[in-house]
């Protein structure tokens, strides 16, 4: 082998080389984003059925802490103003998001619940006194 064909094989492996380096990069800032997705999943399943158990309704335009979920943060949205015919019940867009000031949701999930129930609604939604469940509630 002549020194050129010595430098080309160098190249040709440090090309290679560095490709793998990025590749394995990527791959561990994607495991690392999807095990943070999946504990604000987890702890917003929680959180949600907590309240469902309670029979309390989210708050509409509020945000807060999620309770031992170390720091990840939530707010709800109202998607439609209208009650949807003939269910009578509201469409919210629950984020969560991680601690900090982070402006970007890990998770957006749409939450169904029933007018009647949002309307009697007080406190933060967290540890707030059960509402008698309706039968709107009580079909789902």
């Amino acid at each position: 082998m002549t020194l050129i064909e010595v430098v080309v094989a160098l190249a040709i492996l440090g090309g290679a080389a560095a490709s793998l380096v990025v590749a394995h990069q990527r791959l561990r800032d994607q495991q690392a984003r999807a095990a943070r997705m999946a504990a604000a999943c987890a702890a917003a399943d929680h959180w949600l059925a907590a309240i469902r158990e309670a029979g309390v309704p989210l708050p509409v335009g509020s945000d807060g802490v999620l309770p031992d979920a170390d720091g990840l943060r939530w707010s709800t949205e109202l998607v439609s103003a209208d009650p949807m015919p003939p269910f009578e019940v509201e469409q919210l867009c629950v984020r969560i998001y991680p601690p900090g000031k982070s402006e970007r949701a890990l998770l957006e999930l749409d939450w169904f619940q029933s007018t009647k129930a949002a309307a009697g609604a007080k406190g933060d939604g967290v540890g707030a006194k059960p509402q008698a469940a309706s039968a709107d509630e009580e079909a789902r």
